[in-house]
């Protein structure tokens, strides 16, 4: 055959498959199912072919290689039995050149892709025995040619190329060839064995059952049937010997030759001849160079179905039949198929190969391989690999790769010899001694690596699978199926989702799987099976890159979603009590009897203690009834209760049901999964500003190389490794600026179960080994600030908007409004129709949509302002920096490829738009998508290309950045309107042809400014400015010289205001004049040209003379013309040389100025004049105005007169006057004299500002009138009169020190009017220069009355600003009260206040809440102590008196008429000369003092040395109140004493906290008769035979008076002869017969002689049973037996054996006054019970042991005083309850919240510690601060949070270039070798803290600050500069608008501040160097102006 030319469309090439699957399978359709056809896994189960490393070219998908071909597959459907005879087969197939070209079909015509070339491509063919075949295929070259390349020429035209390759043929395309079905043959490409795979790369995917059937899996599912078909192709008839192709010498030089040989395991000679090989595969390739074209190799792979199918790309479900059919056949599969394995020899010689990678305009990268040999046996399944390859080299063909560019290159004749053996059978019992063996030998290699290089490698890898993406979506959309779109998250309003849907997070592709479990131990052999149950596996996610875009507005949606989810979940569940009710009750009987417990207990609050002992005994798992049943019986104590519980109660069981079944759910997750692992390539977090008028990203955080693992065990653990790094967005530059650099870091977690002894705890810990570096830049800090304030400015809006629509009434009509949150609406629902519903709904979104005004209105970043004068035209330009400086530097703009738009989408062109003159329009870039926000990181540029009429375009401005740019415009040439300007406004006019006949070339000024947060405005407008300065609006006239009757006036410029003048009329002659005056334009035009150079000033004076006859009339102004910082330089390619002479260029400001200003600097009105001219004027203070008439070239003699000030001496002020200071004289009514300061400031030529202040300002706060004179003075200074000595001055007094003579200094003295028959006399003096100061002003009284003295405080502030001439002196009372309380207050001296009760003293002050007063003491010789009295409370008494004279903050204790207590806590601070005094609630505020009486009895306290009665307290028994000092001066001293008498008074110092205290009272007991007072007991049992008087008759043992004998009464408390005491001998002392004691000395030390005691009447020892009387004796020893008592099992017994008290006569004799015997213990005898007449115990008079123990402890700010009893201590020491006393404040918010059990624990690690860069605006870097190995432990439990850091190196380098102090902050090396090495850290700080109640209160045990020696060298210029960073600078400026109000200012009413308390705070800083170093030159802008 010669030649062939063959045109394939994608279509048809597909069709002609489906024809021959058709053709070749037509008889077995009917033989399988359907589902049959569609095999999961198109490989056929026998080892193939193409593992033998085949070249990649013929690995394809759905490409015909793996389609058999045609002589082949129609044999194969003969069946064995058919074949009756054997024919040898001898075929042979020659083509000179084959032409085949493949066309595309994604375009609308065909598109031709690439042409191949095959030239003298041979196939032989011989079957010459029934069990083998042999193949021999040669082809001699190979050309692929790349039709999409549209140059000929161009070198990357050739894709394929083999050595010796024809050249490239220049025949023309037949484009009329048909297209629908061209004859092809079959024998086109190799004829390869139908084992081959469609694809090795690809994992399998699911989607290919849907894809069309390939021959490998029809050909399994025929092998499975037909067992007895060999598995090679079909047998036939064939010779000995395989024929050897004629004419081999010819293929010598061919590119590749390929010898098969096919075997039959049936063959005779399958074992001898063949070694039981049934496939013996020769391939030889010589030369082929490849060149890889990113689009063109794409759309060729596609075209064979590779990559891009659309099937890959749409989303399928699997039918569950198909999925089972597939699984039933692939379990049928025979084993003998599987065990039997094809033995294949491939031998494979590549003699070079070599691919380029290229880009479109340059390669990138060139790889080759040569001398590949290679041999391939697999026999038995085992697999055996040998070769070598001869070299290897990779080479940069890249710009950049000039300097290397040999990447990796071999050395030696073999760069690798590779050896391979691996088993192919399994190994279970571990026989062999290895499962694979790899041998490799290596010549010695290079390897250059650059990170360009392997980015530009990998970025073209990924463009590639880009592009495959692209084409592949694009399939499926085209079938018609849907895009397998990745998942991701949009907010939107409903309704309108489309048009508002903004991505939260993006569009990501996640792969879930579930793999092994890794912690499993595999320690024995790799194929062992374990339980997989026991090892659950762990679910891996992993995705690419998941990007997340939070706004502002987004999370103000999640907020108030997560907001009404509780408020539903409320409002959906049903009542409580209805549940009572219902069935369930029964079910909930045990549950629901502890919530009413609760409930009840909510009523009545707890006493703190006793609520927490009630707690603990609960957390044991009792009944709260059973905790106070207990409590109650063991009397508080909480260890005997504890123990009571567990013998005499049950515990609840639904305790440790619900935690058990808290416990079971953890496992059923851990079952089916033991952990979550999360890898991810990127993390981003963007975070958005949308508030308000902005929408730009705010910040981003991106977490790169993210491996998350969470285990879910008993106690959950996880781990996270990433590389963290952050970004800020400069939205003043539209570009990303690091603040956080890369940074690796890892952090694991593990959640701690709760033990019986500590909560549950959560563990985290952070671990890092490089630094962080943080750049904090100044835009960084200010944008913070601002969106800070705008953010909360427009939350405080959306509050007040709740506020306000609260109040709405339901807008409805017929339905009932919808309570929203409420289940109400739901039974409404029901009830309607479905047309009152949807009526329902329409109300409620109408309800909706009206209440939020407030919509995301769209955010348009730009905003064009045409102020050119001319209409102009605009178009949008994204580019990138490359294009952008290509189109800069005039080189010519890129040739756009054919198919430029389809891949490059970053030049993008908008329309053009056109603007009117002084016209805005808003605009933007790209359209805001869904995904917002998504290329602010690439690297574009906005650019705006202009046009404005009458010009040629301008060349591209980029207008990310504010700042002003300029372009030059040439004049349009085609332009052939004679007009120009714009045609909506009146400037039209007619060109004057004043030079050429065409416009002159222009500047265009482009102006971008940020409006808002964050809205760029590009203002195009001319160089050429006018500013009006004035106080008129103004009016330009401008025309042409050669033209002056056409002007063209301009709109007025308003004072204040800027105006460009028109583009096309700068080059005019200017003039102005103010509007509406009447007057003519001046007549001097206003010049420019002649200001040429930079930041020059050039001004003169204009006239503009008046309309009318009166000529006098002139309107005067200066103008002052500056240059503008323009270059000079003009391109040639826009001015000629004569242009550039001609044309000057426009870079100016022109400032119209007035001739005099004169501006009033004095805290009151002012008149002027100017003498002998008709101008005069009233001027308020701070204000100023524009003298228009005068004129600055005459003399001006200006005079000023204010109140009282009638007269002056003129001040002249002559022409040319510079800058200058002078004083002006004025005279008061009296002739005293006030001199002004008058500075003049020349602002331009003939422009002068004039400055009229005081030197002094006195301004008198002190609500006294006073008088000031200049000291030693003659007179009162000037300004006073009568009315200054009855009242004080409200507006300040101007003063100045008028007598030369006298000394600089003031004294001053009270008016006379407030004491008329005093003598107020002058203080000493005082300097009105600087500082502060106090004066006492004394008024000496008639006769013998003390004089009164008056402390006022002198605080001298400078002016700054504008008032830098002035010294303001404020004239303060020495003491102001400040009443911040809620209640209103009554202030008074103590002398006054003593003795008042609830009265308030003459002459006393009141304050309402949030008003302060002025106070003086009314007696300077009383005591200076000031008394507090809340006026609202009802008989609230006078506090006690305290200090105002110092700094200092305290609590002030008031009592009522009851005795309780009220606070106020006293805050005294020095401001200025001012003691300020403020008064402030203490709810919020721990009280200074609390007494905790834990004991059983009740005690009292008073202040030590206070001696009202009133102003004892009582605290009853285990109850705290808190206390403050009733007296303030005195000692801090609490004296205690028991209540009741007997007590001894002890005397606690509240600041020792060392002392130990005892405190005794005595405690007397009763003996009772114990069945008397059974009828009060429970649980004893009814009373036998007694009637039920006795048992309540409450008998105890008294003494009659006269007999002394003992009788039984009725107990009566504190009846002194019923009363015993026992000593410690055991005798029963009698107290009503001894004499009352000293309370102080302990009861063990009284002597018992004093006292008498229990005895009996007879004088010896009863005996014979007969029963003695007990009376009283003295104590006797030798009648120690019957003096000698105890108490035992209930009975009284004495000395001597089996006797007992008891009442005479049995149980009858218990009655009131029976007499008590001693006698025989009748129970003894019995051993029965004990007879009620037996029955005798003690009682306490008082509980407890008699013994207090005192000491006081700190509790935070708190010192608590405790009372415990002395036995419970003792007993208490020895339990495991020690903590159970004493019981803090922290305890007690335990008890409240006990969901803060949950304990957290904080490690951070980070050896490389912190790099802190601080960077300003200019952008410079001031300093780097290194902190280095910082450690951080953080323990926060219930009760406290701990903190330790410590830093082991300090350093701060200053970053200056050229400073000669390199380190501004380092720690101090040693000096010498003698001192102490100290190793620790360069600082540490150890601190612990309390919880506290209220927000406003920190409270601290301890905080340690210690840190190392420093060095610190400061320069000044770092220093201003640092100081500028941190914007000390700008707090000058917004000082210098001095308030002239600023005498008047009220004290600012401050919140209420934050607290800080310290147990223990202690800061160590050894030594600090400081050294500062002068800057020899600093910059302007850190001079002083």
């Amino acid at each position: 055959m010669g030649q062939g030319e063959v045109v394939l469309a994608k279509h048809v090439y597909e069709q002609v498959l489906q024809t021959l699957d058709n053709l070749v399978y037509s008889e077995d359709l009917n033989k399988f199912p359907v589902s049959a056809t569609s095999s999961p896994c198109p490989n056929s189960p026998l080892p193939s072919l193409s593992t033998s490393g085949e070249p990649s070219i013929e690995r394809k998908e759905n490409g015909l290689f793996s389609h058999s071909s045609l002589s082949n597959s129609s044999q194969k459907s003969l069946s064995l039995k058919e074949v009756k005879s054997f024919t040898q087969i001898q075929a042979n197939f020659c083509i000179s050149e084959l032409q085949v070209q493949l066309s595309g079909d994604l375009t609308l015509g065909a598109q031709g892709l690439v042409s191949l070339k095959f030239q003298d491509f041979e196939v032989e063919f011989s079957k010459d025995h029934p069990q083998t075949l042999s193949i021999q295929i040669a082809l001699r070259s190979l050309l692929m040619e790349d039709l999409l390349e549209k140059n000929p020429d161009s070198k990357y035209k050739n894709l394929m190329v083999s050595r010796g390759a024809p050249k490239p043929s220049s025949l023309a395309q037949k484009e009329y060839l048909s297209q629908s079905c061209p004859s092809v043959s079959n024998v086109e490409y190799p004829d390869m064995p139908r084992s081959l795979p469609s694809h090795m790369e690809e994992a399998p995917n699911v989607f290919q059952l849907y894809q069309r059937p390939t021959s490998a899996s029809r050909k399994k599912q025929k092998e499975v049937q037909d067992q007895d078909c060999p598995l090679t192709p079909p047998p036939s008839p064939t010779v000995d010997e395989p024929k050897i192709l004629a004419g081999k010498s010819k293929f010598d030089d061919s590119l590749v030759h390929i010898n098969v040989l096919l075997v039959d395991k049936k063959h005779p000679e399958f074992s001898s001849s063949y070694n039981r090989v049934n496939r013996n595969i020769d391939v030889d390739f010589n030369c082929l160079d490849v060149l890889i074209t990113l689009q063109t190799w794409v759309v060729i792979l596609d075209f064979f179905g590779i990559g891009s199918t659309a099937d890959n790309h749409a989303m399928k479900v699997l039918p569950e039949d198909v999925l089972q059919n597939v699984k039933s056949e692939s379990d049928a599969l025979p084993e003998s198929e599987l065990q039997d394995p094809v033995n294949t020899k491939l031998d494979l010689k590549v003699h070079s190969l070599s691919l380029v990678l290229n880009k479109t305009t340059s390669e990138l990268a060139k790889a080759s391989v040569s001398k590949l040999v290679a041999h391939l046996e697999m026999i038995d399944g085992d697999l055996a690999l040998q070769g070598s390859i001869g070299s290897l080299s990779l080479s940069d063909l890249t710009a950049h790769g000039e300097f290397y560019r040999e990447r990796f290159t071999t050395s030696g004749e073999e760069a690798l010899i590779f050896q391979t053996f691996k088993y192919g059978r399994p190994d279970p019992l571990l026989r062999r001694e290895h499962d694979i063996r790899v041998s490799l030998q290596m010549a010695s290699v290079q390897y250059v690596h650059t990170q360009r290089f392997q980015a530009e490698v990998v970025a073209f890898v990924q463009h590639f699978t880009q592009l495959q993406d692209v084409l592949g979506r694009q399939r499926a959309a085209i079938e018609g199926q849907t895009v397998g779109r990745p998942i991701s998250v949009f907010s939107c309003r409903l309704g309108n989702e489309h048009d508002t849907a903004l991505s939260i997070v993006d569009p990501v592709q996640i792969q879930v799987e579930l793999v092994g479990n890794s912690s499993y131990q595999n320690s024995s052999g790799l194929m062992d099976a374990f339980n997989s149950e026991d090892f659950p596996p762990i679910l891996e996610i992993q995705l690419q890159a998941l990007d997340i875009r939070l706004s502002y507005n987004d999370v103000q949606l999640f907020l108030a979603i997560a907001k009404s989810i509780p408020e539903q979940a409320n409002a959906a569940a049903p009542d409580p009590v209805a549940l009572e009710t219902s069935s369930i009750s029964s079910y909930l009987s045990g549950t629901s009897r502890a919530g009413e417990e609760i409930r009840e207990g909510t009523r009545h609050t707890l006493d703190p203690v006793l609520e927490l002992q009630l707690a603990r005994l609960q957390e044991l798992g009792f009944s709260m009834d059973d905790c106070r049943k207990a409590l109650l019986v063991c009397q508080g104590q909480l260890k005997k209760a504890a123990s009571w519980l567990f013998k005499n109660a049950e515990p609840l069981k639904s305790l440790s049901l619900a935690s058990s079944g808290r416990e079971s759910q953890g496992p059923v997750v851990a079952r089916l999964i033991s952990g979550v692992e999360v890898k991810a390539e990127s993390v981003c977090i963007c975070f958005i500003d949308d508030c308000m008028d902005c929408d730009v990203p705010l910040a981003e955080l991106t977490f790169s190389r993210l491996t998350f693992l969470q285990q879910a065990r008993a106690s959950p653990e996880g781990y996270a490794h990433f590389t963290l790094s952050g970004d800020y967005y400069n939205r003043a530059l539209s570009g990303w600026e690091p603040f956080i650099e890369p940074w690796p870091c890892s952090v694991s977690w593990q959640q701690q179960a709760a033990s019986r002894l500590h909560p549950p705890r959560l563990k985290l810990e952070a671990k890092a080994k490089p630094r962080l570096d943080i750049n904090i830049t100044s835009v960084l800090i200010d944008q913070y600030v601002s969106t800070k304030e705008s953010w909360m400015a427009d939350y405080c809006k959306q509050e007040k908007e709740i506020d306000s629509t609260t109040s709405e009434d339901w807008m409805g009509s017929s339905v009932d409004p919808p309570c929203f949150g409420q289940s109400l609406p739901l039974v409404y629902l029901r009830t309607r129709s479905t047309a009152s519903l949807t009526n329902l709904e329409h109300q409620i979104y109408a309800r909706a949509e009206v209440k939020t005004p407030k919509r995301r209105q769209p955010f348009v970043p730009f905003a064009l302002r045409n102020h050119t004068g001319c209409t102009l035209w605009f178009a949008t330009l994204t580019t990138t920096p490359t294009r952008a400086a290509l189109s800069h530097s005039g080189s010519p703009g890129l040739v756009p490829e054919g198919n430029g738009t389809f891949l490059d989408d970053a030049h993008n062109v908008s329309e053009w738009r056109e603007v009117l003159t002084g016209e805005e329009i808003p605009f933007e870039f790209e359209a805001r998508g869904k995904l917002r926000h998504r290329h602010t990181h690439d690297l574009r540029i906005h650019q705006l290309q202009v046009r404005v009429n009458g010009w040629e375009q301008v060349s591209p401005v980029s207008v990310d950045k504010v700042g002003t740019f300029f372009r030059y415009a040439a004049p349009d040439k085609n332009s052939s309107s004679s007009t120009i300007g714009s045609p909506s406004s009146r400037t039209n006019i007619i060109h004057p042809q004043v030079y050429f006949s065409s416009l002159p070339p222009v500047r265009v000024v482009f102006a971008v400014t940020m409006e808002g947060s964050a809205r760029k405005v590009i203002t195009v407008r001319s160089a050429l400015i006018v500013k009006n300065r004035l106080e008129t609006p103004m009016e330009l006239r401008l025309d042409s010289p050669s033209a002056p009757d056409k002007p063209v006036v301009l709109p007025a410029i308003m004072p204040g205001d800027s105006f460009a003048v028109p583009l096309h009329l700068t080059s005019w002659r200017l003039q102005a004049r103010p509007k509406g005056l009447g007057v003519f334009f001046c007549k001097a035009p206003i010049h420019w040209t002649n200001v040429v150079k930079t930041a020059e000033v050039s001004s003169s004076k204009r006239e503009c003379h008046s309309m009318d006859l009166d000529k006098s009339r002139f309107f005067r102004f200066c103008v002052a013309i500056k240059k503008e910082n323009y270059p000079d330089y003009m391109p040639s390619n826009i001015f000629s040389d004569s242009a550039k002479q001609i044309f000057r260029q426009p870079g100016h400001t022109i400032y119209l100025l007035p001739t005099v200003v004169i501006c009033n600097l004095l805290p009151c009105e002012l008149d002027f004049y100017v003498k002998g001219m008709p101008i005069n004027g009233t001027l308020k203070p701070g204000k100023e105005v524009a003298l228009h008439t005068a004129d600055t070239s005459q003399n001006i003699e200006l005079g000023v007169s204010l109140e009282n000030f009638p007269l002056c001496k003129e001040l002249l002020i002559p022409p040319g006057t510079q800058n200058y200071m002078v004083r002006m004289r004025l005279y008061d009514i009296n002739r005293r004299q006030l001199n002004l300061t008058i500075r003049i400031v020349c602002r331009a030529e003939g422009s002068l500002k004039i400055f009229i202040s005081a030197p002094y300002w006195l301004i008198n706060k002190t609500g006294l009138p006073l008088i000031f004179r200049q000291d030693n003075a003659k007179t009162d200074a000037a300004g006073q009169f009568e009315e200054h000595e009855l009242a004080r001055s409200l507006s300040p007094l101007l003063f100045c020190y008028a007598d030369k003579e006298q000394p600089n200094l003031c004294t001053m003295r009270i008016g006379r009017g407030i004491h008329p028959e005093g003598m107020p006399g002058w203080c000493q003096g005082f300097s009105l220069d600087g500082g502060s100061g106090v004066r006492a002003l004394k008024v000496i009284q008639q006769g013998n009355r003390p004089g009164l003295i008056y402390n006022i405080g002198i605080d001298v502030k400078k002016g700054r600003g504008r008032y830098i001439d002035t010294c303001m002196v404020i004239f303060a009372p020495r003491y102001l009260l400040d009443n911040k309380s809620s209640h209103k207050l009554a202030f008074a001296q103590r002398e006054f206040a003593r003795g008042q009760g609830t009265a308030n003293p003459e002459g006393y002050i009141s304050t309402l809440p949030g008003s302060s007063v002025v106070f003086h003491w009314p007696r300077n010789d009383y005591d200076q102590l000031l008394c507090v009295r809340l006026m609202d409370v009802p008989n609230c008494i006078w506090s006690g008196g305290f200090e105002v004279n110092k700094n200092n903050s305290f609590h002030i204790n008031m009592r009522d008429t009851l005795g309780k207590c009220f606070f106020l806590r006293v805050e005294i601070t020095l401001r200025g000369a001012t003691y300020r005094i403020s008064f402030s609630d203490t709810d919020q505020l721990p009280p200074p003092f609390r007494i905790d009486n834990f004991s059983k009895v009740p005690v009292v306290f008073t202040q030590h040395g206070v001696a009202e009665p009133r102003l004892r307290t009582e605290v009853k028994p285990m109850t705290s109140l808190d206390y403050a000092w009733d007296e303030p001066t005195l000692p801090p001293f609490i004296t205690l004493t028991v209540k009741g008498a007997g007590s001894s008074e002890l005397n606690c110092n509240m600041n020792d906290f060392q002392d130990n205290r005892q405190l005794y009272y005595e405690n007397f007991i009763y003996i009772a008769a114990t069945y008397t007072f059974s009828g009060l007991q429970e649980g004893t049992g009814r009373p036998v035979a007694s009637s039920k008087t006795t048992a309540c008759a409450e008998l105890v043992l008294d003494v009659s008076p006269k007999t002394q004998r003992v009788i039984l009464k009725k107990k009566e408390p504190g009846k002194r002869s019923q009363l015993w005491r026992m000593t410690g001998t055991g005798m029963l002392a009698h107290e009503g017969s001894s004499v009352p004691h000293n309370p102080n000395k302990p009861s063990a030390a009284r002597s018992p002689e004093g006292s008498v005691i229990l005895d009996i009447a007879g004088l010896a020892a009863v005996t014979d049973n007969r029963y003695e009387p007990l009376m009283l004796r003295k104590p006797d020893r030798r009648r120690s037996t019957t003096q000698t008592w105890s108490f035992r099992e209930g009975k009284l017994t004495c000395g001597l054996h089996g006797l007992v008290v008891q009442a005479k006569g049995g149980l009858s004799g218990l009655f009131d006054g029976a007499e008590v015997v001693l006698g025989p213990d009748t129970s003894m005898e019995l051993l029965g019970p004990v007879p009620p007449e037996q029955q005798f115990i003690n009682q306490k008079l008082r509980p407890g042991s008699g013994m207090l123990s005192i000491r006081v402890i700190p509790d935070g700010p708190t010192r608590a005083l405790q009372i415990t009893d002395f036995s419970q201590r003792k007993s208490d020491r020895s339990s495991y309850e020690v903590d159970e006393l004493p019981v803090t404040e922290q305890e007690v918010q335990k008890l409240k919240n006990p969901d803060t059990e949950q304990e957290l624990e904080v490690l951070v690690k980070l050896e490389g510690g912190i790099g802190l860069s601080l960077i300003n605006k200019v952008p410079e870097e001031l300093v780097f601060a290194s902190l280095t190995g910082i450690n951080v432990h953080y323990t926060q439990l219930a009760t406290s949070h701990m903190l330790e850091l410590s830093i082991q190196d300090v350093q701060v380098d200053n970053q200056l270039i050229g400073t000669t102090q390199p380190f501004m902050l380092y720690v101090t090396p040693l000096s010498n070798e003698n001192e102490v090495i100290e190793t620790g850290p360069a600082m540490q700080v150890n601190a612990v803290k309390f919880p506290s109640k209220s927000a406003l209160t920190n409270i601290y045990k301890h905080l340690m600050i210690t840190a190392q020696r420093f060095t610190v060298q400061i320069e000044e210029k770092l220093l201003l500069k640092l100081l500028s960073f941190f914007g000390y600078d700008q707090a000058e400026s917004e000082v210098e608008k001095y308030d002239e109000n600023l005498h008047e200012k009220t004290a600012e009413q401050g919140g209420t501040p934050i607290r800080y308390y310290f147990e223990n705070l202690k800061i160590s800083i050894p030594q600090i160097k400081l050294s500062v170093f002068t800057s020899n030159k600093l910059p302007l802008d850190l001079k002083v102006s």
